[in-house]
């Protein structure tokens, strides 16, 4: 019944696979990566990604805690953050 209805709602291609658009635009952009802009700024890509990772991980914390969530789920909130992309 939820099928039907989300159907209903939103545009049919939302549930189709779209594999072949995905594997093309990150093959497409592996191949056009310049590792060497890369490699120069490596320690501020270090940096970015440690203090977005604490932040992650400091917030869904705090907010796990302030809902009163069990701590065997407070500790693990953040890795269902750290895997977005934030790529804009």
């Amino acid at each position: 019944m939820l099928e039907r209805a989300a159907s209903k709602v939103a545009d049919p291609a939302a549930f189709e696979p779209p594999g072949p658009i995905y594997l093309f635009f990150f093959t497409y952009t592996g191949v056009c990566m310049d590792l060497g802009v890369l490699a120069r700024n490596l320690p501020a890509c270090a940096l970015l990604f440690t203090t977005r990772t604490v932040c992650i991980f400091m917030g869904s914390w705090l907010g796990a805690s302030l809902a009163q969530q069990p701590p065997e789920h407070r500790n693990l909130y953040w890795m269902a953050f750290l895997t977005q992309a934030s790529a804009q």
